[in-house]
């Protein structure tokens, strides 16, 4: 009852001035060194069990050379005990006795880069091997373990004339009792720290759990602290929590709650060899997580699993009152990483059901887990430095999760924009805050620049035009460098006929290219129809056109000369000579040329002309002339050209001749016959 006593007390004063770390906390890795626990009589006893966690990277030839645990000595006789690994993964147990050592060994089972819980137990008539808490060795011995007075070392052999015996690898948890702890007590402590209420707590004789850094302390009531001499201290990937559930080789249902607030569910259908669910009832040693992420900080859970054959297991996680998910259950989840020496917690996708108030998972490795609020990030689009132009405007988007929103600017939040979309004319910084529940994300921020929109002309145009008019150039466009468009545009070049009859909007666009900032100034052009080339009838010397519409005027020349202008559509010869006649539009548009030919002003009045017949006409060159009446009367024949001059000039008795103007040019010609008095003129046409 004393001894009972007194280790509750040293106890409590031990763990008061020694680390306790969330989890596994710290392990040390060892290659070619060792920490040294000096010799003291609390570390003999008959009977025993040696436990560790531990993570190999690389396995000796023999069994006995990766040492894990040692107080053997070989110069003064077989005396002591040894915990120890190799060929291939299989585990030692080796105790000294007077006059032998007693050995038992495992199949070769372990793996390099897998953490291991190994454990070697004596009664005094049976020393047992077990892995992950599965017995996998024994071998039968009655007597006493010898006491040994060398040192305990961890990470090699304590007598080393032999060879150091090194091992390579990670090591954690180191306890040494002073008894047999039964397979249930093993299983049961397997995946948690060691206190008080253990049932065997009076014989633990040992305990290192590396937590402290630049020493090693026993956290047992005995004080047996130990030296480190090159082995390296770091995170530990040992799945140790403060509660613990578990299952041997049946099919999974584990359910392990904290504080009545929420629990982990661990199940699967199948047989598997082991599966511990542990509770570490503290902050993660490293709770880092992605931007956005938040965690439960005040506890978390692990599943350590061993099967021969790959598994999967399914978790649900029962959330409950959980506070940190209350109120922002559209972004809970778990986050997860693959043990203690992992530092980063990540999503893991989980389904969440807020009716029942579960996040369910499935993996197939180790896992820690713990709850989450995966956060929809605040991320404004586009980004970074934007311009506009002034007039133009920037609308700012949240691609982020519908969150309760607030848009800022450099002088604070923006009143009402509380939407997804922000839209500004101004420059300035900008950003948004989104927040729910646990969620609060602040965005990057935008600088809006506003650029002066250029001020820009056409030019000089007339707003009104011909079809027929020839290219204008169009001038004084400003800012210059600018560039025309519209119908019958090229380049800087109006020209009418190729935009067409009708009203056209031209335009002139100029860009800063320092800026990029456009504008355009217009214009608009009417081409109005040119009227359509006149035909002149005659009537003796009257010259008639038909009327081209109201408005429009006509103008008649003379050899040029203008002779008559207005809105008569005839006009009557008084001298000979070539005429012109054009249609003018009310719109200034002019129309093709017709001409006419006049020639016969001031001869008699064509009374000869029913009895005269001239033939062929048009003519190549010969024509004949048949004239009616009496017949021996002479008959004169005169031929002139357009302006009256004469070219022939025949007379004849007969009623009938010919006349040779083979060697006149083409053209028109007037053919004048007189006869008795009587005359006629006949317009002939020499081809």
């Amino acid at each position: 009852m004393k001894k009972t006593l007194l280790a509750a007390i040293l106890f409590g004063v031990t763990l008061s001035s020694s680390a306790q770390m969330a989890g596994s906390g710290n392990a040390y890795d060892f290659a070619s060194n060792d920490i040294l626990i000096p010799h003291n009589a609390s570390l003999n006893s008959p009977t025993l069990t040696l436990e560790a966690w531990i993570n190999a990277d690389s396995w000796a030839t023999n069994v006995w050379e990766n040492v894990i645990i040692s107080k053997d000595g070989w110069a003064s006789g077989e005396q002591g005990y040894s915990l120890r690994s190799g060929a291939s993964g299989t585990l030692s147990f080796n105790i000294g006795t007077l006059g032998a050592w007693i050995e038992v060994t495992s199949a070769p089972v372990m793996s390099t880069g897998q953490w291991y819980h190994v454990a070697g137990t004596y009664d005094g008539t049976t020393l047992k091997v077990y892995i992950n808490g599965e017995e996998v060795g024994s071998t039968a011995y009655t007597g006493a373990i010898s006491a040994s007075t060398y040192d305990v070392t961890l990470g090699r052999i304590t007598y080393t004339a032999g060879g150091a015996r090194y091992f390579d690898g990670e090591i954690d948890e180191v306890k040494i009792w002073g008894s047999a702890l039964p397979q249930s007590s093993i299983q049961d402590y397997l995946c948690q720290k060691v206190g008080a209420s253990h049932p065997q707590y009076a014989d633990l004789m040992g305990y290192w759990n590396f937590d402290d850094a630049g020493s090693v302390i026993d956290q047992s009531v005995n004080a047996n602290n130990g030296t480190v001499t090159g082995a390296t201290h770091g995170l530990s990937g040992a799945p140790i929590g403060d509660q613990s559930v578990y299952t041997y080789n049946s099919t999974v249902d584990l359910t392990l709650p904290w504080s009545g607030t929420d629990s982990l569910q661990v199940t699967n259908s199948t047989v598997i060899q082991t599966v511990h669910v542990y509770l570490v009832d503290a902050a993660p040693l490293n709770p880092i997580v992605a931007p956005g992420t938040t965690i439960d900080l005040t506890h978390y859970y692990g599943v350590f699993a061993a099967n021969d054959q790959p598994y999967s297991l399914n978790t649900t996680y029962h959330y409950g009152s959980n506070p940190l998910v209350i109120g922002s259950l559209d972004y809970a989840d778990v986050a997860g990483h693959l043990d203690g020496s992992t530092s980063f917690w990540s999503a893991e996708s989980g389904v969440v059901d807020q009716v029942g108030s579960t996040i369910t998972h499935a993996f197939s490795d180790r896992r820690e887990l713990v709850l989450a609020v995966n956060c929809p990030s605040s991320t404004i689009s586009p980004s970074g430095n934007q311009s506009i132009c002034s007039g133009d405007s920037l609308t700012l988007s949240n691609s982020g999760g519908s969150l309760v929103l607030q848009w800022y600017d450099a002088s604070g939040p923006i009143s009402g924009e509380t939407n997804n979309t922000f839209t500004t004319t101004m420059a300035g910084d900008y950003y948004l805050v989104a927040n729910t529940g646990a969620c609060l994300s602040t965005s990057s921020t935008v600088t809006l620049t506003v650029n002066q929109t250029p001020t820009v002309s056409f030019g000089t145009l007339d707003n009104a035009y011909c079809e027929n008019d020839a290219v204008i150039t169009i001038a004084n466009g400003t800012p210059s460098g600018g560039v025309y468009s519209g119908n019958g545009v090229t380049g800087s070049d109006f020209l009418p006929s190729d935009a067409g009859v009708g009203t056209h909007i031209l335009y002139y666009n100029y860009t800063d290219v320092s800026t990029s900032c456009s504008n355009l100034d217009s214009t608009t052009v009417t081409v109005n129809a040119q009227p359509a080339t006149p035909v002149i009838t005659t009537n003796g010397a009257e010259m008639c056109v038909s009327s081209g519409g109201i408005g429009v005027i006509y103008e008649w020349y003379l050899e040029s000369v203008v002779v008559s202008s207005g809105s008569d559509t005839c006009y009557t010869a008084t001298l000979n000579g070539n005429y012109d006649v054009i249609c003018i539009s009310p719109e200034g548009c002019i129309s093709g040329l017709a001409s006419e030919t006049i020639d016969f002003i001031g001869i008699q009045e064509n009374d000869l002309l029913n009895d005269l017949t001239v033939a062929p006409n048009p003519t190549s060159g010969m024509i004949n002339v048949s004239v009616g009446g009496a017949d021996g009367l002479a008959t004169s024949a005169k031929i002139t050209d357009a302006l009256g001059r004469i070219l022939l000039e025949e007379s004849t008795s007969g009623s009938s001749f010919d006349i040779n103007i083979d060697a006149f040019p083409s053209g028109v010609y007037w053919l004048s016959i007189t006869k008795n008095g009587r005359n006629a003129v006949v317009k002939v046409v020499k081809n």
